[in-house]
């Protein structure tokens, strides 16, 4: 079974149900394949890479940097350079492909899972919002209206 290494989780995203993957082109990854998931060279699970395709380096727009750190693509682009250990010495060429898609769970190693998300949740400190004190009148209102 292929590997896929994850080198960090930048936006907390290995703790959804899927999660986005960016890799050299020449790893030569394949949708509907399963994959051994490693995170920071320990065994998180097993995931199946639901969709993907090959994107220019010049094409890695602000959707894709937002999506996977939070952050601009000029900034994501250098992260992508020392995380996958891209030459530095010569600058990259507009047309250096990398493979981009989705990888699904199938079966996640807890220990790591809950790891890392009782990290975020500590990030987090659970701080109410107007969402979260909304809730309750919410949810007495909508056990009124099944009641009647």
């Amino acid at each position: 079974m292929k590997t896929i290494f994850v080198p960090e989780n930048w936006n907390g995203s290995l703790l959804l149900h899927c999660f986005p993957v960016i890799r050299p082109a020449a790893e030569n990854l394949v949708v509907n394949e399963e994959y051994q998931i490693v995170y920071k060279e320990k065994f998180a699970g097993y995931g199946k890479l639901v969709c993907g395709s090959i994107v220019k380096w010049q094409n890695i727009n602000e959707n894709i940097s937002h999506l996977f750190i939070g952050k601009n693509s000029p900034y994501f682009k250098k992260v992508l350079i020392s995380v996958l250990k891209l030459q530095t010495t010569n600058p990259i060429h507009p047309e250096f492909p990398v493979f981009f898609g989705f990888v699904q769970w199938i079966e996640r190693h807890m220990p790591i899972h809950n790891e890392l998300f009782l990290r975020m949740y500590d990030k987090a400190k659970e701080i109410p919002t107007k969402t979260y004190e909304a809730e309750p009148a919410l949810l007495s209102f909508i056990d009124q209206e099944q009641h009647a």
